[in-house]
């Protein structure tokens, strides 16, 4: 069994993939949302009471936040994002590359001081556009292996794995991707 954390968790692609977790595997799942505007408690009212729930209200810019988070994790699902380019537009970019980039960022330095097997990112169309299939093909834009090893160390095995992006359009628990989601982020490979 795993323990997997969700960021962003009460958005709606994430509180559906939550679900989806809780229905369909063992696995413990820690979600963490900072509950702006993108998230919503409600997402999630249904199971925040399930025994395999760990609900954090917190924010992935927030090193000490994500350190604990991060506490006996072995999956990271970052869901997390700003997406809405409507308020992008209106209200300037400088939240989005704070959660976006450097969110991310505090997330993968965590990862150096606890061990993650997988670092699985969730896109929504508005960051990578909808995707033709499932799961995308080698020549997709937005595939890409991964790298050799640290930089500075050409060739060597990398600690982490980070797995393809799923495809853009993931957003309910009948979604024919969702599955596919889930299996990229519990895979043993």
């Amino acid at each position: 069994m795993k323990r997997i954390l969700v960021t962003g968790g009460a958005g709606f692609i994430s509180s559906n993939m939550i679900r989806y977790l809780l229905r369909n595997t063992e696995h413990q799942v820690v979600t963490m949302d900072a509950l702006t505007y993108a998230g919503n408690l409600a997402n999630l009212a249904d199971v925040l009471k399930h025994d395999r729930l760990r609900f954090i209200e917190g924010d992935i810019r927030n090193p000490l936040e994500v350190a604990d988070a991060l506490d006996g994790i072995d999956v990271i699902v970052n869901a997390a994002a700003e997406s809405h380019v409507s308020k992008s537009i209106e209200q300037g970019g400088g939240e989005f590359v704070t959660t976006n980039v450097e969110g991310t960022q505090v997330l993968l330095d965590a990862m150096r001081e606890h061990p993650i097997e997988r670092f699985v990112p969730i896109p929504s169309p508005e960051v990578y556009g909808p995707a033709e299939s499932a799961p995308r093909p080698a020549e997709h834009p937005h595939t890409t292996p991964p790298p050799p090893g640290p930089p500075g160390a050409p060739g060597a095995p990398s600690p982490v794995r980070i797995s393809e992006p799923p495809p853009a359009a993931t957003n309910g628990p009948q979604h024919p991707d969702m599955a596919h989601v889930v299996r990229s982020v519990v895979a043993d490979d």
